[in-house]
């Protein structure tokens, strides 16, 4: 889902290098939501069709719970500190897992 996430913001990018698309000071270029890579986007025209990035949100394994019928994961803005636990809801910059459990190292899944 990172390698989406990060697609998503190269094209992004290229989207506003090309002058396609309008930076907006408010913007970070990073997705809004998970669903946007599943449904797909245009980037004001760069390409020809919304360009998909995932085909499905993939479930968390280590936190198999569903919210709304999705897979439930913790996220992260751009804008959020990297050890943030409450989303800030502007974009999608970083997932992490929501599961409690422990790895065979004795961290917990959720601080990978």
């Amino acid at each position: 889902m990172r390698t989406a996430i990060d697609e998503y913001k190269k094209t992004y990018d290229k989207s506003v290098d090309d002058r396609k698309a309008l930076t907006s000071l408010n913007k970070s270029g990073y997705p809004e939501s998970l669903k946007i890579l599943v449904d797909g986007y245009d980037f004001g025209g760069v390409v020809s069709t919304k360009k998909k990035f995932l085909r499905r949100i993939p479930g968390d394994p280590f936190n198999p719970k569903l919210k709304d019928g999705a897979p439930e994961w913790g996220l992260r803005s751009y804008n959020d500190k990297p050890d943030s636990t409450i989303w800030g809801g502007e974009d999608v910059f970083d997932v992490y897992s929501l599961s409690e459990e422990k790895a065979i190292d004795g961290t917990k899944y959720k601080d990978w």
